[in-house]
């Protein structure tokens, strides 16, 4: 749905007072403005993980699907995040690479929870 059509249809719902109802056709048409406006520099990681030639691609490639991940978690879920921080290294690499396998950040967000506690 282009962006004219959604604030035609939150312009029209707010003039019959639904502005419940004008929050609800925004989160269904999937527009999430904070990933929206920074594609680009998610797609520069990945032309960069593609590009590694390097002895240590592997690394590279695992520092990039890291930085990916903390972005799009930072962006989606910042208390998670938060506590994502506080994780040893190790754990930290487990999740990263939880979400490269299943590309869920909710699993992730649980995962994040065990070991942060399991680390208490």
């Amino acid at each position: 749905m282009n962006n004219n059509l959604q604030n035609g249809l939150i312009a029209r719902l707010k003039q019959h007072g639904c502005l419940l109802l004008a929050g609800m056709a925004l989160a269904i048409t999937g527009s999430n403005p904070a990933l929206a406006v920074d594609d680009s520099y998610l797609n520069q990681l990945d032309t960069e993980a593609a590009d590694s030639t390097t002895p240590n691609a592997a690394t590279e490639r695992t520092k990039i699907k890291q930085q990916k991940f903390e972005y799009i978690l930072k962006a989606e879920k910042p208390s998670t995040y938060e506590l994502y921080s506080k994780l040893s290294d190790n754990h930290k690499l487990e999740v990263v690479e939880d979400y490269a396998a299943r590309k869920r950040l909710s699993r992730s967000s649980g995962l994040i929870a065990e070991l942060y506690f399991k680390e208490k």
